[in-house]
């Protein structure tokens, strides 16, 4: 079988001579945009970094110090101190799978006790987790319950003096299929 056979969309003169354009515009199937014009660098933690981060979280994030990842405008869009994070393992799927990349932004120390049944990524003690927050007793018994999505994943209970920060997960911006 030939591979114009396999790939009717490119275009014939492009395999053989060069000649743009490399898709066939009947067929076309896809567009060529300029990405840098609807797109932002956001800092991006990857899951090789959660330790580095966790390590240097009580110095500040700066953005000269992560690698970025490029999101849409309009994700970002009224987020201060976004960052992109990539998620660990399978506890949340099948929402967030392993790979997937999240836009979080920072939730105010004030706030914490007010933060209830969204996705929050959590750091505390020498852990970084993504969890949904179902029971947050902060208010009245200082602790946060952290649930799993996933019901293999299970919870976990954090007392209020462990919590150095609190991310609320706002936007899926890449995510594998499972």
């Amino acid at each position: 079988m030939s591979l114009l056979a396999c790939y009717p969309q490119i275009s014939a003169d492009y395999l053989i001579r060069g000649i743009l354009p490399i898709l066939n515009s009947p067929q076309a199937n896809a567009r060529l945009l300029s990405a840098d014009d609807d797109t932002i660098e956001v800092p991006f933690i990857p899951v090789k970094f959660y330790a580095t981060f966790v390590e240097s979280f009580a110095e500040g994030i700066h953005a000269t110090d992560v690698d970025s990842f490029r999101v849409r405008k309009p994700i970002v869009k009224g987020h201060k101190n976004s960052v992109v994070l990539e998620i660990s393992g399978n506890s949340m799927s099948p929402q967030l799978a392993h790979g997937a990349k999240v836009l979080a932004i920072p939730v105010s120390e004030n706030n914490w006790e007010y933060q209830s049944g969204g996705v929050y990524a959590v750091m505390y003690r020498d852990y970084f987790v993504v969890k949904r927050i179902r029971d947050n007793e902060l208010l009245t018994k200082k602790y946060l319950t952290l649930h799993s999505d996933n019901p293999n994943g299970g919870n976990v209970t954090v007392p209020l003096q462990d919590i150095r920060g609190l991310w609320k997960i706002v936007a899926i911006v890449e995510a594998p299929v499972e």
